[in-house]
């Protein structure tokens, strides 16, 4: 029978199966692997890397390989955690090994063990999959993963294009069978986003205000009848909580933040304390401001020190070093030669 071993593994949302992973032009090569070694363990890209952003799928895609592997091979034992687990969970029988949000500046011992277990795996001829944080992983990294195996292969996900934007439109509004005209789910589906997360969560906030400030569309009473459908069943898929905290992580995302906090929490199925999360993820991101205006106060403080010290010296190793000596100019035009008149040499040399 397939489980997910030990106490602290990842479990998957049931709703992330391969056919409910919407593929386009970003997404075909990713998904089509992902299949392949979910229905063929170890038989052809051992390990699969799987590099995506945050809230782009890669998570979704692991979990279809589970549900797909576990529909397949049913007695095949199966392995998921995430990269932050620490120890990590025994390797034992499994036969397939899953490992979520693997990125860098992960802990050294940390990262130490989960090359062991990688390794461990693919030696007891396991297929592994691994989920990278894309943009977060560091070239030498994933170097280092393609090159633990002749088989190992680096698929990539990408940003949601139109018309991947418009298929998620249209399964969200179809899990209620509405009936949407083309040209509305379009107009949804227009605004580009980074991710897959970012747009239900746009769609969700619509879902979660009051009607009031959601519309104000006169009495086009249809087509507001069809957003707000269309936002009830956002909301319903993805909960308010997710919504702010997607929204936080997206912002300081942009910002240049680490904000795996807010991504692990995300990844969770309880609602954790929203506010209490975000108001120590903002103390904590003061503190990073703080900090780095102190260091570069420093920083200029020591450069400022540095030329002063520079100038002080040079200025000390004029004075130290004596004036040359100017010789003396001789004017030759200031010269007067008085030569004795040649009368007064004979009459001194008769006497």
């Amino acid at each position: 029978m397939t489980t997910l071993a030990a106490a602290r593994t990842l479990v998957f949302d049931e709703r992330f199966r391969f056919d409910t992973f919407v593929v386009g032009d970003g997404t075909r090569e990713a998904a089509e692997a992902a299949r392949l070694v979910a229905e063929s363990p170890g038989a052809r890209w051992n390990p699969l890397i799987v590099r995506a952003g945050a809230g782009q799928g890669k998570s979704h895609l692991l979990g279809a390989v589970a549900s797909r592997a576990r529909e397949l091979h049913p007695g095949r034992r199966m392995l998921a955690l995430s990269a932050d687990e620490y120890p990590m969970p025994p390797l034992g029988d499994a036969a397939i090994v899953l490992v979520d949000d693997v990125r860098a500046g992960l802990e050294p011992t940390r990262a130490a063990a989960l090359r062991d277990l990688v390794d461990a795996a693919l030696a007891a001829g396991a297929q592994v999959v691994i989920a990278e944080a894309g943009t977060a992983v560091s070239r030498e990294e994933a170097t280092a993963w393609v090159a633990r195996s002749a088989r190992a292969r680096l698929v990539r996900l990408t940003a949601p294009d139109a018309e991947v934007r418009l298929a998620i439109v249209r399964q969200a509004a179809a899990a209620r069978s509405l009936t949407l005209a083309p040209d509305v789910l379009a107009s949804v589906a227009d605004e580009p986003v980074d991710s897959v997360r970012e747009l239900l969560g746009r769609l969700g906030r619509a879902g979660t205000a009051p009607a009031t400030e959601r519309f104000s569309l006169g009495d086009d009473g249809d087509f507001a009848s069809f957003l707000d459908e269309v936002a009830r069943e956002v909301a319903a898929y993805a909960e308010p909580w997710r919504v702010r905290l997607g929204e936080a992580s997206a912002r300081w995302r942009a910002e240049g933040h680490d904000v795996e906090v807010l991504e692990r929490a995300l990844r969770e199925s309880a609602a954790p304390d929203v506010d209490a999360l975000l108001a120590e993820f903002e103390r904590g991101i003061a503190r990073q401001q703080e900090e780095r205006a102190a260091a570069e106060r420093e920083a200029a403080a020591r450069d400022a020190a540095r030329v002063a010290a520079r100038v002080a010296a040079e200025q000390a190793a004029r004075r130290a070093t004596p004036a040359p000596t100017t010789p003396p100019v001789v004017n030759a035009e200031g010269w007067v030669l008085d030569w004795p008149d040649v009368r007064d040499l004979l009459v001194e040399a008769y006497r």
